[in-house]
């Protein structure tokens, strides 16, 4: 009598993760970050699709899964004149907390587009966007909400 190894299930997971962000200039992606945990899942790479669309089409993007459909994940994003933020996450997520995770990478990551907006844009400050936005993917998923200055959601 063999206990059954521990299996991990990504698709439980991925539920209630951030999956994808991106940050978009005039309809094209300049930095973006995958979750890790969930690299491999097919429902996130189906995330990432619809991301770097919503990016490349900011005015034509659905927001949330309409009543009663299931699908794997869910978006949400912000359009800040040329400036697209995009989060992908699981669909246990709560849409909300998606919306405020746009929110706090604008803020965050505003300073450094600035700098990168330029059609000189280098490959250093592309980089450190991604940084940003990687270490803040890392940090929502690590804690299981959303910090954004006194108030945690």
């Amino acid at each position: 009598d063999r206990a059954a190894p521990f299996r991990l299930d990504h698709g439980e997971l991925n539920r209630s993760r951030v999956l994808y962000g991106a940050v978009g200039v005039r309809g094209k992606v300049v930095a973006e970050a995958v979750d890790p945990m969930g690299a491999t899942d097919e429902a996130t790479g189906a995330a990432i699709s619809l991301g770097r669309h919503i990016v490349a089409k900011p005015s034509r993007r659905r927001a949330e899964p309409e009543a009663g459909e299931r699908a794997p994940y869910h978006t949400a994003s912000l359009v800040k004149g040329k400036q697209v933020f995009v989060v992908c996450v699981g669909q246990d997520f709560p849409h909300d907390e998606a919306e405020i995770v746009c929110e706090k990478l604008s803020v965050m990551l505003e300073p450094l587009l600035g700098t990168s907006t330029r059609r000189s844009a280098s490959a250093a400050s592309t980089r450190e966007l991604s940084l940003v936005l990687e270490s803040e993917v890392a940090r929502v998923n690590s804690q299981g909400r959303v910090d954004f200055g006194a108030r945690v959601f």
